[in-house]
């Protein structure tokens, strides 16, 4: 079974090299509300899986899509 959700840190640490504020402001190009707060973001903010696969969709082409992709098993 995947899971359902994830940690902004657990993201962070995967897609961004642990910059929260990048990988809030990644999520929140996907269009999520609420927003996630880029300026100070929590760590154990979750993040639905639904969305994680709606920013691979949009970043399929560059090296946030392709993490994305491993990070879901879609890579």
């Amino acid at each position: 079974m995947s899971k359902a959700t994830f940690t902004l840190g657990d993201l962070a640490g995967k897609v961004t090299g642990g910059n929260l504020a990048a990988m809030a402001k990644l999520i929140n190009d996907t269009g999520i509300h609420p927003r996630l707060n880029e300026n100070e973001p929590d760590p154990g903010a979750l993040v639905a899986r639904r969305t994680v696969s709606q920013l691979l969709a949009m970043r399929a082409d560059d090296r946030v899509g392709r993490l994305l992709g491993d990070l879901l098993g879609e890579g």
